[in-house]
């Protein structure tokens, strides 16, 4: 079984973690936020950790999650980094992990982003409306769109995925649907730069992390949403 992760419960937490970390925070609690735009000059990050660097537009919080799919072996880390702007209707996140194992294959490799993309869009019973095969150099991807609700609020989302060595990086908008500006998520997606990727082969053994979920799974706190809307 690919990577060691039990039967279809925890495939949806590749990506969606950082959906579901930003939802289990009281707002004001974990969002960085502007009104507006109109300078156009985002702000470069660079985690440490991250072999990784990209541009936010405003400072963003950072966030760490876990998740142990398998009980003999070490949690997975989740690194975030969130904000949003225009009062809160749009959000950027920014996250990677290092999944336990290293793809073997191509075939491999496919299944670790076909699960990321379908995980993704059904834990959030969403949508999906494009589906593309991307890479970034030499490193294989996938960008996609999709539409999900909460609340009865519309939502639109937006992502592009990266696998490199064994490490997953997910840059993700989420827009209220008539707020949706693709624009803003290219020029996200446009920002990002991996470098080094052979440090990334390292798991992340550290334990002094908050832990989400010990088990197959978890729920959506009820009532919640990625970001608020007006």
């Amino acid at each position: 079984m690919l990577y060691n992760f039990p039967k279809p419960a925890t495939s949806a937490l590749l990506l969606v973690l950082s959906l579901v970390a930003f939802c289990s925070i009281p707002t004001a609690q974990c969002r960085a936020q502007a009104d507006s735009d109109d300078s156009g000059e985002w702000l470069k990050q660079s985690p440490e950790g991250s072999n990784a660097e990209f541009r936010m537009p405003v400072e963003p919080r950072e966030m760490e999650r876990s998740f142990k799919p398998v009980a003999d072996r070490p949690p997975i880390s989740v690194h975030l980094k969130i904000c949003s702007m225009d009062g809160g209707q749009i959000v950027f996140v920014f996250s990677y992990h290092d999944l336990h194992d290293m793809p073997e294959s191509r075939t491999k490799i496919k299944e670790v982003l076909d699960g990321a993309v379908k995980g993704s869009v059904a834990r959030v019973v969403g949508q999906l409306n494009e589906d593309e095969s991307v890479s970034l150099r030499e490193y294989p991807g996938r960008k996609i769109s999709y539409d999900f609700t909460q609340n009865e609020q519309p939502l639109k989302s937006e992502s592009e995925i990266y696998l490199i060595g064994k490490r997953l990086y997910v840059l993700n908008t989420i827009f209220k649907t008539t707020n949706h500006d693709p624009e803003l998520s290219e020029k996200f997606f446009d920002s990002f730069n991996p470098f080094n990727p052979e440090e990334s082969l390292a798991m992340d053994e550290s334990g002094d992390v908050q832990q989400v979920d010990s088990g197959n799974g978890f729920e959506l706190p009820a009532g919640t949403m990625p970001v608020e809307l007006k």
